[in-house]
């Protein structure tokens, strides 16, 4: 990824300067998290090393003269994007945090939202709490087309403070619906957060929450950032549709594979099948198949791997399937009995009575030898 030119050589100092070589874990919210359901959620606060650079920064902090509300900067802006003072916000008169109906300590409401098909990130901040973004300069727009079709690997939360009473706080902080719940820097170290979301990448973005700060003395100091980092085109969506999961299919047969792939941000260009980690075939165009012949007996693993014009790619959800001439479990009622018995000897004509003998072997268990030895007797010969 390129990364620190320009406007963002400024953000990758700040970095290194807070973090001289060591990662911070936050201990207890990684706790809350868990407790509070993350398993469940599409974004997790992630164990990584954060990324040393960001693409994309929403920031609101105290200015060098107690008056900067807020500020967008994207960190490596593509052609005929300046970074840096453009984006500024500062509301109208640019007044400081305590004053206009402001007090220290008040909470603000922001959004953050990105979209990927046009690289357009949002940041709005509520200064004067009337509950919208409409007033000047509470709201900032970035088209990036050299982000265009991109999604982001990293998430990244900074809040900092200075001193014991002059804290950054997130309340209510939220990434697309999930609630990682409120956080407080009250020292010169940072509180930092990184996310990942269960995919492997973020797409469309919807970031919440309010923030308050309760105090200044210091030049840029409390403050908070949101960043976007490691962007990498979305990966397609594939679908391995037939067979389904759980299909038997008898040795020698030739078996049908299908796969749906959509790619919203750009072509399906490609999609392989699988099994196992034994690639059986490709399709370059829409419907996606390819037939399998031959495949070994036994339990079967079959994938579909998508491909997009980007190169990205994904893999379709597993489907197993039993290649075998037996199966005990006829009528999939979860036991092998005399009703499997009498099924397999009506599909071969013998109408049986239930006094047939389910144990034809007679070694005192019902099994596949017991099907076998019947499906000998009338000429079918299984391999």
């Amino acid at each position: 990824m390129t990364c620190c030119i320009s406007s963002i050589t400024y953000f990758c100092l700040e970095w290194s300067r807070f973090f001289p070589g060591k990662k911070y874990t936050l201990s207890l919210i990684i706790l809350m998290s868990l407790a509070g359901g993350l398993m469940r959620a599409q974004p997790y606060i992630s164990m990584d090393t954060p990324p040393s650079c960001y693409e994309i920064e929403g920031r609101v902090r105290n200015g060098i003269t107690a008056y900067e509300a807020g500020i967008f900067t994207p960190s490596t802006p593509g052609p005929d994007q300046p970074g840096g003072a453009k984006w500024k916000m500062d509301p109208a008169g640019k007044p400081v945090w305590n004053t206009n109906g402001n007090t220290y300590g008040d909470l603000h409401t922001f959004l953050f939202t990105y979209t990927p098909a046009t690289g357009t990130s949002v940041w709005n901040i509520d200064f004067n709490r009337d509950g919208d973004y409409n007033d000047a300069k509470e709201s900032v727009t970035n088209n990036a087309p050299t982000l265009a079709g991109k999604g982001f690997q990293y998430i990244s939360v900074l809040g900092q403070g200075y001193d014991n009473s002059i804290t950054a706080t997130l309340d209510h902080f939220t990434i697309n619906g999930v609630d990682f719940g409120s956080f407080t820097s009250s020292s010169n170290i940072p509180l930092s957060l990184l996310f990942e979301d269960v995919s492997g990448i973020f797409n469309d973005i919807t970031i919440t929450g309010q923030f308050s700060f309760s105090g200044s003395n210091i030049p840029e100091r409390p403050r908070i950032w949101i960043r976007l980092g490691e962007s990498n085109y979305s990966p397609p969506t594939c679908v391995l549709t037939y067979p389904s999961n759980g299909s038997y299919f008898n040795p020698g047969s030739t078996i049908l594979l299908a796969a749906s792939a959509i790619d919203s941000l750009g072509k399906v260009v490609k999609v392989e099948f699988y099994d196992g980690d034994n690639k059986i075939g490709e399709d370059l165009a829409f419907p996606y198949t390819v037939e399998y012949s031959y495949a070994p007996s036994g339990n079967r693993i079959l994938r579909a791997k998508a491909f997009d014009n980007h190169q990205a790619m994904t893999y379709s959800a597993p489907v197993s399937i039993t290649v075998s001439c037996i199966r005990e479990d006829i009528n999939i009622d979860g036991v092998v009995n005399t009703f499997d018995f009498l099924l397999l000897l009506i599909a071969y004509g013998n109408l049986c009575t239930m006094t047939c003998p389910p144990d034809v072997n007679e070694d005192g268990i019902v099994d596949t030898f017991d099907f076998l030895r019947i499906l000998a007797r009338f000429g079918y010969r299984c391999y």
